[in-house]
């Protein structure tokens, strides 16, 4: 890690044991419109199945995609059980103004199996979230820390120790934020759905080496999805390729 990340959070971040769980309001109260959104996930327009075509070609022989599986991406099961509280608390760092969502994200099933995955990839030293006082709603940067060894060095056996640093933000300054579901009505995100967000970003670096923004398949959304799912039964499923589904 750098000493530039180091200083700049110091004092505004927490450790996970010593977390206190409070009440969340459901992301289809106050959270959300729901005179923007419909509850009723299972209707797929001609134009949206069109779309959805579209993401088959390019994630493979896996089928066609129904609205499950916009909801359920499989690619990261099978990961096995980690993430205690202790290794969590080495690797993640969270404002302790994203606590709450952080903690609510990490005991659904799908959330803890991103953080598992995370975990898992020895190359990510840590993980920063922070609240930043800015337009952004959410944002996904990873670091690239690795000291490369010299080219006499490789010669003569030397391995590169790859060192990344995965820093989310999420923003306090947009005043209506709003996601297009998949029968293109608009809802406005709860803050825990927009941080699920951006670990699926993190755990498809942590997997795959690389952060999805391709404007035909936005690679976070299945996950989000499925993490507000657990969250909150009746929120809206995100449209995965209209606009990354921002309005």
């Amino acid at each position: 890690m750098s000493a530039t990340i180091e200083s700049n959070t110091q004092g505004r971040f927490t450790n996970y044991q010593s977390l206190q769980r409070n009440s969340y309001i459901p992301e289809t109260t106050d959270l959300f419109n729901p005179q923007l959104a419909t509850t009723d996930n299972s209707i797929i327009t001609p134009a949206i199945q069109n779309q959805i075509d579209a993401i088959t070609s390019l994630r493979g022989d896996i089928g066609k995609l129904s609205n499950h599986d916009i909801i359920e991406d499989q690619s990261l099961s099978g990961l096995g059980a980690r993430g205690s509280d202790g290794e969590i608390a080495a690797v993640f760092r969270v404002d302790k103004d994203l606590a709450e969502e952080f903690d609510k994200i990490k005991n659904t099933s799908k959330g803890m199996e991103v953080i598992n995955s995370i975990l898992s990839n020895d190359t990510i030293k840590k993980v920063y979230i922070e609240l930043t006082d800015s337009k952004i709603l959410g944002q996904t940067q990873i670091k690239d820390l690795t000291l490369r060894p010299s080219t006499w060095e490789r010669l003569m056996g030397e391995e590169t120790d790859f060192t990344y640093v995965v820093n989310i933000k999420l923003g306090t300054k947009d005043p209506n934020p709003r996601f297009y579901d998949v029968n293109e009505k608009l809802f406005k995100p709860s803050r825990e759905r927009i941080l699920a967000h951006e670990l699926g970003h993190a755990v498809i670096f942590a997997k795959h080496g690389f952060v999805t923004y391709s404007s035909n398949y936005h690679g976070a959304i299945p996950i989000e999805n499925e993490i507000a799912k657990e969250l909150y039964p009746e929120s809206p499923v995100r449209h995965p390729t209209k606009g990354h589904g921002r309005w």
